[in-house]
């Protein structure tokens, strides 16, 4: 049995005070379940004000060399609530992703992405392990077990997408460079345990950057297919978390969504009675019930 003595770390990259307070929220719940024993570690760009988030972060570490948190910003489409309260448009987030083109938001996007693999590169210079979590996630329950996983000679943990569902295969099958056979697993790269391997962890991160800008060039903005090429290329040795470690609440839009589908399903730890699950992701997940990690944009929980 693993008893994960060191400390825990739960990492985040984040930038903007959109991100940023979503990754507070996530840090102070995972907190809540690992008291001292969790450290948690922001990596932002060099436009943040650091003070603004002593209580919730051990430790940040600012890329000073980054811009791109202010400039993202300022090409998203924003509304405000009843509050006040600054809001994502919704359907402008899915848009982008469809959109593949060279517009100024994509740009940044791209640049968000990269900069989310060099924010794992210099947390795992601090700890020997670590846990990356997305700024949408919220913990319900402990952690240590993933940090488990990552024994020798494991170097990476993840939920795996559902096979079928996996995005790139085509390209990345056909890719005179990558060569990623079909079958090869698909991680999603919101929760990431990694172990710092001296054997493959630098390769398997630089390879997910050079993938990433590779498959920029086709249209690829989501770093998740970048990664199932890094990971086929060095052969880093990598574990399966349960399901429960990484909760996607997330439906597919389909040409048959209507114009203002929401594609963030709502989750809270407890769940949803069953009188008010959807069908799809919402039933699946029982709206978050007995979920460890919950990822979605639409997070039902009090904080912390």
């Amino acid at each position: 049995m693993c008893v994960w003595s060191a400390p825990l770390a739960v990492v985040y990259f984040a930038v903007g005070p959109i991100s940023l307070r979503k990754a507070s929220r996530s840090a102070r719940s995972a907190r809540h379940f690992g008291g001292k024993s969790v450290e948690t570690v922001l990596v932002t760009d060099g436009t943040q004000k650091i003070q603004s988030f002593p209580s919730e972060f051990n430790v940040v570490i600012p890329l000073s060399e980054l811009r791109i948190g202010t400039e993202f910003m300022a090409t998203r489409q924003v509304m405000r609530s009843s509050n006040g309260e600054i809001i994502i448009d919704a359907s402008d987030t899915a848009n982008r992703w469809r959109d593949r083109g060279k517009r100024s938001s994509n740009l940044a996007l791209r640049s968000l992405r990269a900069a989310k693999i060099e924010a794992i590169r210099q947390a795992l210079l601090r700890y020997e392990r670590i846990l990356f979590l997305d700024a949408d996630t919220f913990v319900c329950q402990h952690l240590d077990k993933a940090l488990c996983t990552l024994e020798p000679p494991v170097t990476v943990a993840f939920v795996p997408v559902q096979q079928g569902r996996e995005h790139g295969t085509a390209l990345l099958a056909s890719s005179k460079r990558w060569r990623v056979p079909r079958e090869a697993r698909e991680a999603n790269t919101g929760v990431l345990a990694i172990r710092n391997d001296t054997n493959y962890t630098n390769r398997l991160l630089q390879a997910w950057t050079e993938a990433y800008f590779d498959l920029t060039t086709s249209g690829f903005l989501m770093d998740q297919p970048a990664f199932r090429a890094a990971l086929h290329k060095t052969q880093a040795p990598f574990a399966l978390l349960p399901t429960p470690y990484n909760c996607r609440g997330h439906e597919r839009r389909t040409k048959h969504s209507p114009p203002n589908h929401r594609t963030a399903v709502p989750l809270r730890c407890q769940g949803w009675p069953s009188a008010y699950l959807n069908p799809g992701v919402h039933t699946q997940l029982e709206g978050g019930r007995g979920c460890i990690i919950l990822h979605s944009h639409d997070i039902q929980e009090q904080d912390r």
